[in-house]
């Protein structure tokens, strides 16, 4: 299981940057055509990022492996709270099947 230290190491190395977490929430959210996302999401304060003060960041495994993915998201306009970091990478992820006709 990630600790929020590998977690922190993982913000600072994507966004070349030093991060500092300051807190950390449970995060539930349902999609329409998707299982149920339910995790932890951890805020870190950003110093010396260009274009962001905050970014969110949380572990899940990937499917069929013991492994764990990072994932950081960059709070912007459109990404205020953890939330909505949640969502913007639930539908980058998301892919719909090609339509018949």
């Amino acid at each position: 299981m990630p600790t929020p230290a590998n977690l922190q190491e993982s913000v600072e190395r994507e966004l070349h940057c030093k991060a500092r977490l300051i807190a950390t929430e449970p995060v539930s959210e349902e999609f329409d055509v998707r299982p149920p996302w339910t995790g932890l999401v951890h805020h870190f304060v950003l110093d010396g990022h260009p274009s962001a003060d905050l970014a969110y960041a949380w572990s899940t495994v990937v499917p069929g492996s013991p492994r764990q993915r990072h994932t950081v998201v960059l709070r912007d306009a459109a990404v205020v709270s953890a939330r909505d970091a949640v969502r913007k990478m639930a539908l980058a992820d998301y892919r719909l099947p090609p339509r018949s006709n």
